[in-house]
């Protein structure tokens, strides 16, 4: 036990700047002091925190970005938070996703993702968000798109005679002995006594 003479360091996550003092003063956030400080210590980087009454640094999680963000504080963050849907966090640093290019649903994560390109036959019926992937649904049938098209309105009609089913890459041509459907959906048999010789008839 030292006697009531006895000067003895201050523990870590405290520091004592001042000499002849009774106690040691509590480490504020954003700084460290290790076991027998007289001094406080920046944090360090974005990368890097420490709450209030900190011995040693705390290295940022994965997902998490640290705190505060605004300011001169890149040295001196005190607190780490989980990075949200439509951001990416690495290193400390909260991005966000670029709006039509990337997305990110869930929280925590450390990067953004592509959105997704509407296929052949599909059109786009939701726009990718910060948060959300790009939705795609299929073209009606009777009509078509070759590339993925950017709206409903974009899927192409078949031509006459020609016929598709929803989500339809392509029309495909009626056989001859049929012709097609007004709607582009389907071929129907030529009634007896007409005929078409061709493919691609709409009427016998």
């Amino acid at each position: 036990e030292p006697s009531s003479k006895t000067c003895i360091p201050c523990a870590s996550g405290k520091f004592q700047a001042k000499p002849g003092q009774a106690a040691c003063d509590n480490c504020p956030e954003g700084y460290f002091c290790p076991k027998g400080s007289v001094s406080v210590i920046e944090c360090g980087s974005v990368a890097l925190y420490c709450p209030s009454g900190s011995g040693i640094v705390e290295a940022v999680d994965d997902g998490h970005f640290t705190l505060p963000v605004s300011g001169e504080t890149e040295t001196t963050r005190h607190s780490q938070q989980m990075c949200e849907p439509g951001f990416a966090c690495v290193g400390g640093v909260k991005s966000s996703c670029q709006v039509g290019a990337t997305f990110q649903p869930e929280p925590g994560q450390g990067l953004c993702l592509p959105c997704a390109t509407c296929s052949t036959g599909k059109y786009t019926s939701m726009e990718c968000t910060v948060a959300s992937d790009k939705e795609c649904s299929s073209c009606p049938a009777g009509k078509f798109s070759a590339r993925g098209a950017s709206t409903s309105e974009d899927c192409e009609d078949c031509p006459d005679g020609f016929y598709s089913a929803a989500g339809a890459g392509y029309c495909a041509p009626c056989p001859a002995g049929q012709f097609g459907s007004a709607d582009r959906t389907s071929c129907h048999s030529c009634t007896a006594g007409k005929h078409s010789a061709l493919a691609s008839y709409m009427s016998c």
